[in-house]
């Protein structure tokens, strides 16, 4: 997904192909949980894979991040504050 991505013309596109790249890594996810829960996978090696997929997940967020231009915050959107800093 991510290779992909990244050959498309825009950044638009590439953000389309991470976000397909972050849906397939909570594919993972739950293929790690099935495989547990059948005791395909020890509690170790599978909490092994959880962190390893929690890393692959905040790469894929500071692709993202990197990707999409930054915005200032509306007033009353979501990470505004209304308070007076201090």
């Amino acid at each position: 997904n991510i290779a992909e991505g990244k050959g498309r013309a825009s950044d638009r596109e590439l953000i389309r192909f991470l976000n397909y790249a972050r849906g397939s890594l909570y594919e993972v996810q739950t293929q790690i949980k099935v495989a547990r829960r059948l005791d395909y996978l020890t509690e170790t090696a599978a909490q092994a894979l959880y962190m390893q997929a929690a890393e692959v997940g905040r790469v894929l967020n500071g692709l993202i991040h990197a990707v999409v231009p930054i915005r200032p915050s509306a007033p009353g959107s979501y990470g505004s504050s209304t308070e007076e800093p201090k």
